[in-house]
């Protein structure tokens, strides 16, 4: 994959806060065996999350910065931390907060995944696709992460614009690994539309349409099918039958 410094691929993923929530739930819940500095920085964690979710971001930058000043090496805290300055456009601190993260978190950690593909998301975003890729794949293959296919499809949206086959294989272990990934799905689609593979193009909006709402983009490309391929069904004049098939 080239880097494109200038170009920012759209990448769409869970809310962060929805993912950030699965690692906080096993260290804000205040027990008799946290020592009084655990404690702390679970409440300073707890309290800056919600700063976050408010859109209060020097609230939770002061939560945030009590936590690390309990626990240095806190791989959640440099996380939030990297989280923050993003959104206030800190872009250099930004970066060194998710290095930190990176750095700290276990390899043997369930949050090993969601750490390198939220970093992942910040990269792709500052057009360093090789180093996103990295990080994306990192998550994908460990096996304690939870959602792999949601790293893979990152990695496909992340490449798809300058690397559009490499985009295709990322897209397609998402599916193996989960037939309902939605995105995957319109953007398997749109790959196959392009290459006017129809019987592909048509098999992957059934599939999208089966489990989603449809969208301008995936009834235009509907649309078009029945277009190229005449007054029926684009399903009749495949001579195919709607969900014969999973898309792989």
């Amino acid at each position: 994959m080239t880097q494109m410094e200038r170009k920012k691929p759209v990448i769409q993923i869970k809310s962060f806060l929805l993912l950030i929530s699965f690692i906080l739930s096993s260290c804000v819940t205040i027990n008799e065996n946290q020592s009084s500095s655990e404690e702390k920085v679970s409440i300073n964690l707890r309290l800056g999350t919600e700063y976050l979710k408010q859109g209060r971001m020097e609230n939770a930058l002061n939560y945030f910065q009590k936590a690390l000043s309990e626990d240095s090496d806190s791989y959640i805290t440099h996380l939030m931390l990297a989280e923050v300055h993003k959104r206030l456009g800190n872009f250099s601190q930004a970066e060194i907060y998710f290095q930190k993260a990176i750095d700290n978190v276990p390899n043997n950690s369930s949050e090993y995944g969601i750490v390198h593909n939220n970093f992942g998301v910040y990269l792709c975003t500052k057009g360093l696709l090789e180093q996103a890729e990295q990080h994306f794949l990192n998550a994908a293959k460990h096996k304690m992460y939870v959602t792999p296919s949601a790293a893979y499809e990152n990695a496909a949206l992340c490449a798809v614009k300058q690397n559009k086959q490499q985009a295709e294989i990322y897209f397609r272990k998402a599916l193996a690994l989960n037939a309902t990934q939605q995105r995957s799905l319109l953007e398997m689609a749109k790959l196959q539309f392009a290459q006017q593979n129809y019987l592909e193009t048509r098999r992957y909006i059934l599939q999208f349409h089966a489990i989603a709402k449809a969208t301008p983009e995936s009834m235009k490309i509907d649309i078009e099918l029945k277009q190229i391929l005449g007054n029926k069904t684009s399903s009749d004049k495949l001579n195919i039958k709607p969900n014969s098939r999973k898309p792989n």
